[in-house]
């Protein structure tokens, strides 16, 4: 049950409540039946006479449904003496509809000047009735430890942890605060540091595990701490930077981007970059940067302006010779692909050339019946025997010319069972459907599949009959089957 709080008497309790749907707890829903009667009252366990004296009911409060507000009036007299001092009070709503259900439920408890409470203690020290005061009352005293400028007045405290001494400064008695029989010759040791004119802790200062990482509180000194501390923007008094600083002369990083080195273009880079190093692996192929290593040959840019401008792939005005491995044979370059080049090409070539060239320096044309890579001509020369061909060509020509006039004529077609079975004589083609009689007499059919496959005979009448083209030939060696192929020509 929600405690609201401790009330002065006489007060108005005001408590809220919110009401759900039983199917979804996360939806509000209002809540129906509800009047003042419904709100029962209990004092020490005992309900009030008249339900619902003093107790006014806001439902569905704001905008939505839901959440709701119920007030109770401690000042009403109707049931006299119910609501009084010292007691404790419960809230419950009695048989209300939520949903569809009836509900009861507790909705809140307080109290009016609880015994031993802030609010009762208040009116006792108010009314002067604390009889154990050192003044006329406790009020008294108060008002005795609180000097003109609203701070506690030290003289004033009692017991023996602080005194007064020269000028009312305080003094803190240690034996009175801890019971470490070391504390008060600690306190004194540091506080004569604190007030030693040079500032200085020296090591005789602190005993033996003053300061070690279990006398130091976790998170002692923690980001925040730290960065206050040593969070100088001065270079030279920052601890932080000066580590990092000598970090970098160390190894030498310095010189990788913010330091000017300050040797030459060909000069000795061991003083920056260790033989042996990965630098030095990168730089030299001996890993030796003081002897194989020159920037003005050997750089990225000297490398750039060394294989010029692209358009030869040499050295500028070169001859090419670094276009192959050191002291090597050129082997290397395989597979190149060089789109839309103009260069010189010196050498033997084997393989394809792709493109168009201009011109071949340094080849014999060969012409004629000389030409070494034909053989000994069939007649009097290699151009009689291409007029030769040439007259052969023709009459092939004039051959396959005929032969591909007669392939226009040749007709296909498939057997058919459909309607009547076939026999050695007569067969039906579903798909030669001419329509004319008599259309394909003295034609020759060849069979080009199943068991007559290359078999011919000779059409000596056909007829379109029910839909199928009828042929009628000289007797075969046996019936054509279902869906076998043929042409006629």
């Amino acid at each position: 049950m929600n405690y609201l709080g401790d009330f002065p008497d006489d007060a108005t309790v005001y408590m809220t409540f919110n009401t759900f749907d039983s199917n979804d707890p996360s939806a509000s829903v209002t809540i129906t039946d509800l009047i003042a009667s419904d709100v029962e009252v209990y004092k020490a366990g005992v309900i009030q006479t008249t339900p619902g004296a003093g107790v006014t009911i806001t439902l569905n409060l704001g905008t939505g449904n839901g959440s709701h507000l119920i007030a109770v009036d401690a000042s009403n007299v109707t049931d006299g003496g119910f609501y009084v001092t010292g007691a404790e009070y419960q809230v419950r709503i009695n048989g209300t509809t939520v949903d569809g259900a009836t509900i009861n439920a507790w909705v809140g408890s307080f109290s009016i000047e609880r015994a031993g409470g802030v609010i009762a203690l208040l009116k006792l020290i108010q009314a002067a009735t604390i009889t154990n005061a050192q003044g006329a009352d406790v009020a008294t005293d108060v008002a005795a430890m609180i000097d003109g400028s609203n701070r506690v007045d030290v003289g004033s405290w009692l017991g023996q942890a602080v005194t007064l001494s020269t000028n009312n400064k305080p003094d803190v008695n240690i034996d009175e605060i801890s019971d470490d029989t070391t504390a008060a010759s600690n306190l004194e040791l540091f506080t004569e540091v604190l007030e030693n004119a040079t500032g200085l802790i020296d090591a005789g200062t602190f005993k033996a595990g003053a300061i070690d990482a279990a006398a130091i509180a976790n998170a002692a000194i923690d980001n925040a701490t730290f960065a206050a501390d040593v969070g100088s923007t001065a270079y030279a008094t920052n601890i932080i930077a000066l580590a990092v600083r000598k970090a970098l002369d160390e190894i030498n990083l310095d010189t990788l981007a913010g330091v000017d080195t300050g040797v030459a273009a060909d000069g000795d880079l061991s003083g920056h970059v260790i033989t042996g190093s990965v630098l030095a692996h990168i730089m030299a192929a001996n890993k030796d940067v003081t002897t194989s290593y020159n920037a003005s040959t050997d750089s990225l840019e000297a490398i750039r302006n060394h294989i010029g401008d692209g358009t030869n792939l040499t050295e500028a005005g070169g001859d090419g010779d670094h276009l192959t491995e050191a002291g090597g044979d050129g082997d290397h370059l395989t597979a190149i692909n060089l789109p839309n080049q103009t260069m010189d090409i010196i050498g033997s070539i084997t393989g394809n050339l792709s493109g168009s060239v201009g011109s071949v320096t340094g080849h014999t044309n060969q012409t004629g019946d000389s030409f070494a890579r034909l053989a000994a001509p069939a007649g009097a020369s290699v151009s009689a025997d291409i007029a030769a061909v040439k007259v052969d060509t023709a009459a092939s020509k004039t051959v396959t010319d005929n032969l591909a006039d007669s392939a226009t004529t040749l007709q296909s077609g498939t057997v058919s069972h459909d309607n009547t079975p076939a026999t050695t004589t007569v067969f039906f083609s579903d798909d030669i459907t001419e329509a004319t009689a008599d259309h394909y007499n003295g034609r020759i059919v060849i069979f080009t599949s199943g068991a007559l496959q290359y078999q011919a005979t000779d059409i000596t009448d056909y007829a379109l009959d029910t839909g199928e083209g009828k042929f009628t030939v000289t007797a075969l060696t046996e019936a054509p089957g279902d869906n076998v192929t043929f042409v006629i020509v």
